[in-house]
């Protein structure tokens, strides 16, 4: 399309001629969606249900760092001519040039991820992710689309940054747009969903059915035991009075101990009666099978 040609989104495809990457690793995990829509807070949740379960690419850039943003954990910062030439040499799985700065992901910061056994997760926009799936250098990558409620919400929370200029704030209204504009032309998205009211403990329901998506994709998912896999349940089926279905309840003891029995639950639940704090109940259990 138009929109990927030119512009302040012009992005070369710099690995189109690599050979596929040798299959010592779980595939990455591609995550893309406007500036403002929530990626950062949905991957610090998907962290914090799979602990372990995920690495993270750090990306290079040439913009200065915000406050509080440290070098190499939130990203590799650079000058424009060291980057430059490291995407001349071939290190670089993509790069763009976006809102007047470079960014761009080094080939090494994914191997690493891999490496480590760990599902990489790649937060970049939707020409990355296109020259990724084009390139086909892991071919069994995912790809997710995140939607906000609605185009005027998305410029509420920009403008409610107050980090940035007027004209900061069109060229990323701008690009947000084309980049929703473009996941709706191109097929290569595995999920597309609206991400709306995730904070805190307050998790909406599609982001468990992603996790639910993530655990089919990503078998090594499953072998980890997580408090918040437990809230899962405690969310789905919690009425107003906070009692629980005692099949969810049984259910996520399973996910955590496959050993666990339906008569252990019943001696569990008379011990502890019929007004039980459930979240409390989980993590007692949880802290005696770890």
């Amino acid at each position: 399309g138009g929109w990927l040609k030119g512009g302040s989104g012009h992005r070369r495809r710099a690995l189109c001629d690599w050979p596929a990457m040798a299959d010592d690793g779980p595939h990455p995990l591609v995550i893309c969606g406007p500036s403002g829509v929530g990626k950062s807070v949905l991957i610090k949740k998907l962290r914090e249900v799979f602990p372990d379960g995920f690495g993270f690419s750090v990306s290079s850039t040439t913009r200065g760092p915000r406050p509080g943003e440290v070098d190499g954990k939130d990203y590799h910062f650079s000058d424009l001519e060291t980057m430059k030439r490291e995407v001349d040499e071939g290190k670089f799985i993509e790069h763009a040039h976006v809102h007047g700065n470079m960014y761009g992901t080094s080939r090494e910061a994914v191997e690493t991820v891999r490496r480590e056994g760990k599902v990489c997760i790649l937060d970049i926009d939707v020409q990355g992710a296109k020259n990724i799936y084009d390139s086909q250098v892991w071919p069994n990558t995912r790809f997710i689309f995140i939607n906000p409620p609605s185009r005027e919400e998305l410029e509420r929370r920009l403008r409610g940054r107050g980090t940035e200029t007027e004209e900061k704030v069109q060229m990323r209204l701008a690009n947000s747009f084309g980049e929703m504009d473009f996941s709706n032309k191109v097929e290569f998205f595995n999920h597309k969903f609206i991400l709306d009211g995730l904070k805190g403990d307050n998790v909406p329901k599609d982001v468990w059915t992603l996790c639910d998506m993530l655990r089919a994709w990503y078998p090594q998912l499953l072998e980890i035991p997580s408090i918040s896999v437990m809230e899962q349940f405690i969310q789905a089926d919690a009425t107003g009075s906070g009692v629980i279905e005692r099949g969810s309840l049984a259910k996520a003891l399973e996910t955590l101990d496959p050993t666990f029995s339906e008569e252990q639950l019943e001696k569990l639940l008379v011990q502890w009666g019929d007004s039980v704090d459930y979240r409390k109940f989980l993590m007692t259990i949880f802290q005696k099978g770890a």
